[in-house]
């Protein structure tokens, strides 16, 4: 069982996890692993299978351990500059994937992106 979990503010997508193969899963989750300026990431449900998270994480709290004392956020800023920064690339990057054009298209109802929080156990 885990006893781990972070807690994420997001502008995006979740999606179903069956929604794209394992090996370009994988592919895309490196891809997206803190490595671009517009904090664009895929977020993976490996646990449980329950879902995938692709977008702008606004915020994410440290990785607590259900043994922490605290294992929750206090008061948080949030930098909301962070979608308009990267609101248009976030888009073209998730038409790449799972446009009309990808391997993926129809697998997926394309909705507009939404700001959501969710904590991520694992």
């Amino acid at each position: 069982m885990s006893v781990y979990k972070t807690d994420y503010i997001v502008y995006g997508w979740k999606l179903p996890y069956d929604c794209i193969s394992k090996e370009d899963l994988n592919k895309i989750s490196e891809e997206y692993e803190n490595s671009n300026e517009y904090y664009i990431e895929l977020i993976v449900d490996g646990m449980g299978g329950h879902y995938l998270v692709f977008g702008i994480v606004i915020n994410q709290s440290d990785m607590f351990h259900y043994a922490d004392d605290v294992f929750c956020w206090e008061f948080e800023d949030l930098d909301l500059s962070l979608i308009e920064k990267g609101k248009d690339e976030l888009v073209i990057r998730y038409a790449k994937i799972f446009g009309q054009n990808s391997k993926y298209k129809g697998q997926v109802e394309y909705n507009s992106p939404k700001t959501f929080i969710f904590s991520h156990i694992y």
